[in-house]
């Protein structure tokens, strides 16, 4: 049973502006730990503009109930100031990807009986392929925070959400679509929030492309895709050639809850 906290009537005494006491009786609290998760509870985190100073078990009525005192008191300058909006910020001049099949050859010229199907680079053993600029948002959120939780921080950076995550300024980014890439963060010694900026990368989910004239693939933003290429004879010159025979949807990264970030 979950010990049950009560309000006393003669709760409630305050110096305006400078401090006050809230009174609660807890019953069928199994032993001290039961008593103050029930009172953190239960107890407002502020009161009248004073701030929680401490939480005292007075006494001890019976084997599971107890009196318990809450104090507030006015809060120091440093702890009345509330933290800045967060700010976000970011850039979309894309990354670099290397691409081994165009979307289709424009022109070819001199000798171009062999069919190549839009493979890049192929010189007669190996495709080559060429690197081309591709969407991606970067961005970056400031915030400030008084408790960083950097060992959750470590542990997500280099991972991809797991499920839809919304930022604290706003957006959803489907499960697959964003990459995690870690915080900078800096705090004076006279400071009671760190400032905190977390960095993201945003590539789209993409269903229904065909690569290499194979239909329906679905790759997820930061998923791998490449193509395996298969031997084929040009049916105008003989020649050999290749063909794509079939494409590859690669997992790279981990993924991990963002929920963890906190924001």
């Amino acid at each position: 049973m979950a010990a049950v906290v009560t309000e006393l009537f003669k709760s409630r005494t305050e110096i305006v502006n400078v401090s006050a006491e809230l009174v609660y009786h807890v019953t069928d609290a199994a032993d001290e730990d039961a008593v103050k998760t029930a009172v953190a509870s239960a107890r407002p985190a502020t009161y009248a503009g004073l701030i929680l100073d401490q939480t005292e078990l007075i006494e001890k009525l019976t084997d599971t109930s107890w009196l318990v005192h809450c104090r507030y008191k006015a809060p120091t300058p440093a702890e009345a100031a509330a933290p800045p909006d967060p700010v976000v910020s970011g850039d979309s001049t894309g990354g670099v990807q290397h691409i081994t099949q165009s979307l289709g050859t424009a022109a070819s010229y001199g000798d171009p009986d062999d069919d190549l199907n839009g493979a890049i680079g192929y010189d007669g053993d190996a495709i080559q392929g060429c690197d081309i600029v591709v969407p991606v948002w970067n961005f970056e959120e400031k915030h400030y925070i008084e408790s960083p939780n950097f060992g959750n921080y470590y542990a997500l950076t280099g991972k991809v959400n797991s499920d839809a995550f919304t930022p604290d300024v706003g957006g959803t980014f489907p499960a697959g679509s964003l990459l995690f890439l870690g915080v900078t963060y800096t705090k004076q010694e006279s400071d009671t929030y760190y400032e905190v900026t977390f960095r993201f990368s945003y590539q789209p989910n993409q269903t229904g492309l065909t690569v290499g004239g194979i239909p329906g693939v679905a790759k997820l933003g930061w998923q791998y895709m490449w193509i395996q290429y298969g031997d084929d004879i040009d049916g105008t010159s003989g020649r050999r050639t290749k063909v794509p025979v079939a494409v590859y949807v690669e997992n790279v990264y981990n993924t991990g809850a963002f929920s963890g970030l906190g924001l």
